[in-house]
């Protein structure tokens, strides 16, 4: 359940307890690229213990030709998973059934918009993330 408080924290999803309720989308899926979820996700636990946040213990790095490298296939990575959004990953019979239950959510309007206040995901790399609104 880590994930789905994280997602929550995020503003990725809204939780409501009790009778109905559940976990749903917050942000409306066409507006969350798979690339900048996986990678908030993610955030600290970098490819390889170099590319984490605190370096790693690596006595290698000063001479390191790999890193670069990488660092190059897992921006090409997140690029390409950019190309896609959430919404793109649900199965075509349960589109409908996707946005009716996040349109349904209260709060949402005709145009998605939710006026859930909620931390952003942090940017990690220098694209502008989805916001919760």
């Amino acid at each position: 359940m880590k994930i789905l408080k994280r997602l929550s924290d995020g503003g990725y999803v809204r939780s409501q307890r009790g009778v109905g309720g559940g976990v749903r989308l917050a942000i409306d899926a066409n507006s969350i690229p798979i690339g900048h979820l996986i990678r908030w996700l993610e955030d600290g636990q970098g490819l390889a213990e170099c590319m984490r946040p605190e370096k790693g213990g690596c006595n290698l790095t000063p001479l390191c030709l790999l890193r670069p490298m990488l660092e190059a296939g897992a921006a090409a990575f997140y690029a390409q998973l950019n190309a896609y959004t959430l919404a793109d990953c649900i199965h075509p019979p349960l589109t409908r059934f996707a946005a009716a239950a996040y349109h349904a959510l209260p709060g949402v309007n005709s145009s998605g918009h939710s006026g859930v206040a909620a931390d952003e995901p942090a940017d990690l790399d220098g694209d502008e993330l989805p916001a919760a609104h």
